[in-house]
């Protein structure tokens, strides 16, 4: 059996302490995956990135109709109604409402996403290469294969079943560790200004009272009611006010995998170095001097056109060849949101005069009393809420993680070590 050229890598699933003997690690790989170089090309290009996230475009909220109630504050009229009696009580309060608001919309605001990995799911591995010596593929390690039936003495590697094969973290880190996969993004806090607003009250209030609900003698006995009205001004803008924060959105999940060729990995399971013919390893080196007798896959001479390409391992039972996977992503619309909104309004409650206009219940005389021209002042309770708003995710067109470019080579025809014909893979690839 011939040894396998210096140079062509295989994938090592296991620590790297045992890494055998006339292979060695190439750090080049460690937490990158592999990708086929482009065409005419030649390898070790690197690129993508390990993390991602996306930007939101501004997004504003209506201002949702809404109308307040009210209490004035406590008067005393200027000339407290007289009574034989003793003093009077006159203080008083009025109860009140505003109309709907005029339309208003907050301040824009865009939200930040989080970042988050870009690995889609993957099975780390050893990137290790040939230094010339030795016979075959070493018992153990990986390689791809462009058909579903393993050779003799292979067989499918459980580990990587429906995943990516990425390089091992750190110059001495292990293999075996699975990861990545769909993924969804968290949106950061975000609050709205929004602008100032009136609401169109206008009329009379509803009837107040005289002295703590009631007109009272000396001596705090209910004597009489005293009725009257004011007209409400609470028309008047609140000003600008900020909304209160929300963190009520995350983005929907969503598969991310980079542009790929299914093709199936393979274990070396014979106990002791092999070499198949169509073994698909790696090649850093140019383009030109790809090992004698070993073929690019490009789609001659019966391989897997994996130039460009991402290779995803088969899933258990699947075939080979199918495609799949975009160079960027995106992700649905996270469902609307809303912002409490509360604030408040200042009222002015018109002046009057408690003479003519005032109704009484009781016995005592219109002349054993003095006019009483007094106003109120009043807030109006907090209300309102910005309307709901979805947050928006803006695509991205490169999503694709840290890659390293390799040229894909098959092992020539006739390697020996359970080889198979080409027949076995089909010639119309």
């Amino acid at each position: 059996m011939a040894s396998i050229p210096a140079g062509v890598g295989v994938w090592w699933p296991g620590n790297h302490s045992a890494i055998p003997s006339n292979w060695t690690r190439n750090t080049d790989f460690d937490t990158r995956f592999n990708k086929g170089t482009a065409d005419g090309v030649n390898p070790n290009v690197t690129g993508g990135n390990a993390t991602h996230q996306h930007a939101s475009p501004t997004h504003l909220h209506s201002l949702a109709g809404h109308s307040h109630s009210g209490q004035s504050g406590l008067s005393l009229p200027q000339s407290a109604p007289y009574n034989p009696g003793g003093s009077v009580k006159a203080h008083h309060y009025h109860n009140y409402s505003t109309g709907n608001n005029t339309a208003a919309d907050s301040g824009t605001d865009a939200t930040a996403w989080s970042a988050v990995s870009q690995a889609p799911a993957y099975f780390k591995c050893i990137y290790i290469e040939s230094d010339g010596d030795g016979d075959g593929f070493p018992d153990d390690c990986v390689a791809y294969f462009n058909d579903s039936t393993p050779p003799t003495g292979w067989e499918q590697h459980a580990g990587s079943v429906d995943r990516f094969i990425v390089g091992a973290d750190g110059s001495s880190g292990n293999g075996g560790a699975t990861g990545g996969g769909n993924h969804q993004h968290a949106d950061s806090a975000h609050t709205h200004t929004y602008s100032s607003h009136t609401h169109n009250a206008g009329g009379n209030t509803p009837l107040g009272v005289y002295g703590n609900q009631n007109y009272q003698n000396g001596s705090g006995t209910n004597k009489s009611d005293r009725w009257h009205p004011h007209t409400a001004a609470v028309n008047s803008s609140s000003g600008g006010a900020t909304s209160s924060s929300t963190t009520s959105a995350v983005s929907a999940n969503t598969n991310h995998e980079p542009e790929y060729v299914v093709m199936q990995a393979i274990q070396n399971t014979s106990g002791s170095g092999s070499q198949p013919e169509g073994i698909v390893a790696m090649w850093l080196g140019t383009l030109g001097n790809i090992p004698d007798d070993w073929t690019l896959c490009d789609g001659n001479n019966s391989t897997r056109d994996l130039r460009g390409k991402q290779i995803k391992n088969m899933s258990d039972g699947g075939d080979v060849g199918g495609t799949g996977g975009n160079a960027g992503h995106d992700h649905t619309d996270p469902a609307g949101h809303v912002h409490n909104a509360g604030h408040t309004h200042t009222a002015t409650l018109s002046t009057v005069t408690d003479n003519n206009q005032n109704r009484f219940t009781s016995s005592m005389p219109t002349n054993s009393l003095s006019p009483a021209s007094h106003y109120h002042s009043g807030t109006t309770n907090s209300s309102g809420n910005l309307a709901s708003t979805a947050k928006t995710v803006d695509a991205i067109a490169d999503s694709q993680p840290l890659f390293r470019t390799v040229a894909f080579i098959s092992s020539p025809e006739g390697a020996g070590g359970g080889g198979a014909s080409a027949m076995q893979f089909g010639s119309n690839f």
